[in-house]
């Protein structure tokens, strides 16, 4: 009766080289989306000329070694290439912190794969699975 799920796990160490597209803001900042306001350290975001979210990042230090994206864009702002510009600049640092940047997306994710291959993060044919308590 537990909650399974299974992805594609990815991870780079050449990000694409896409400008960048976001500046990192504390997570507390107002007018984010509750997502990202579960991150203890700054969240990569874009926002509009009148400072709403457009996309984000936050990334997920798992330990020394393997930060893992979160990405989310607002659904009148997708199709503009920011999640992917956000991922390649969070890469990026995540890379100059010394650790490997990983993405991870469900199997069915066809937008979330697009984001991460353009990204720079390869389907090296990693797969993830989990249980989560019920």
């Amino acid at each position: 009766d537990w909650p399974t799920h299974q992805g594609v796990y990815r991870w780079c160490v050449a990000p694409a080289r896409l400008a960048d597209a976001g500046e990192w803001i504390p997570p507390t900042t107002p007018g984010l989306p509750p997502w990202l306001r579960l991150f203890d350290r700054p969240v990569l975001v874009v926002r509009d000329g009148d400072g709403r979210y457009l996309a984000g990042v936050g990334v997920k230090r798992h330990d020394a070694y393997g930060h893992e994206m979160a990405v989310g864009t607002a659904p009148e702002a997708r199709g503009r290439g920011l999640a992917r510009r956000l991922v390649a600049q969070a890469a990026r640092r995540v890379l100059d912190e010394g650790a490997v940047p990983t993405y991870r997306h469900d199997f069915g994710n066809v937008a979330s794969a697009r984001v991460a291959e353009a990204a720079g993060f390869p389907d090296r044919g990693w797969r993830s699975y989990g249980v989560d308590p019920p």
